[in-house]
């Protein structure tokens, strides 16, 4: 995919298809399973951030979260600036 710097284990399970996937399509997937099919759509940004946060403390991926000491992103603000609470 553009702009994806290294590969990771992740990225196998797209059984070789990952770099066909449209980045909008796969963010939409995440949301609604992140939101329960989109009943719960403040659950999105905080779980998003925990597990960015998490992928890159165990060195999965190398990029850091916005705000990684962030230690309950639940109760955080966005990073970017907006309420997701």
């Amino acid at each position: 995919m553009k702009g994806m710097k290294i590969r990771n284990e992740y990225l196998d399970h797209y059984q070789g298809h990952y770099d066909r996937i449209p980045k909008a399509v796969l963010g939409a997937v995440l949301a609604s399973l992140l939101s329960t099919g989109g009943e719960r759509p403040e659950d999105v940004m905080p779980a998003v951030l925990e597990e960015w946060k998490t992928l890159h403390q165990n060195g999965i991926i190398p990029q850091k979260p916005p705000r990684i000491a962030v230690e309950d992103t639940r109760e955080a603000e966005d990073p970017w600036g907006n309420e997701y609470r």
